[in-house]
């Protein structure tokens, strides 16, 4: 089957996977799409959620994982997909408005407990990749290349 090589969308910083995938048509209801993998050739439908399971070799989507992403390729996808999840949290950042000048005490602990609480999200995201790193070191060791 010859389809044209064409972007799901155009560059989108918080869909970096994207570019790893081919547009072949709009299917009927929602925001699905035929996709290909330009790495496999394997073709599905769906939206972003499945690209991002079949390249990071997620499970639950039901759509197989990519048999050409290697280990340090993994590596390489989920860095730029984190990457994404914080310009996505960057973007959430809401304003909020300043109490009075006499509540000078309160002000304070509502500006810490908002940046505490986008400094968990982002350990968070970092404590998961450290985990995968670990693992796949550990599968290289034991020359297992199961990583799910």
């Amino acid at each position: 089957m010859n389809i044209p090589n064409q972007a799901i969308e155009q560059e989108d910083e918080t869909k970096p996977l994207c570019i790893y995938v081919s547009k072949l048509r709009k299917t009927t209801g929602g925001e699905n799409n035929m996709i290909q993998c330009s790495l496999c050739n394997f073709i599905f439908n769906g939206s972003y959620t499945r690209v991002r399971t079949h390249l990071l070799k997620l499970t639950g989507e039901r759509v197989r994982s990519c048999p050409y992403v290697t280990a340090s390729k993994l590596v390489e996808l989920i860095k730029l997909d984190n990457e994404a999840k914080l310009k996505i949290e960057g973007l959430k950042q809401k304003k909020v408005s300043l109490p009075p000048v006499s509540d000078e005490g309160n002000q304070t602990r509502m500006m810490l407990t908002q940046n505490s609480k986008v400094l968990y999200k982002l350990l968070s995201i970092f404590k998961r990749e450290i985990l995968l790193i670990v693992k796949l070191q550990e599968c290289f060791i034991l020359q297992d290349y199961r990583f799910i």
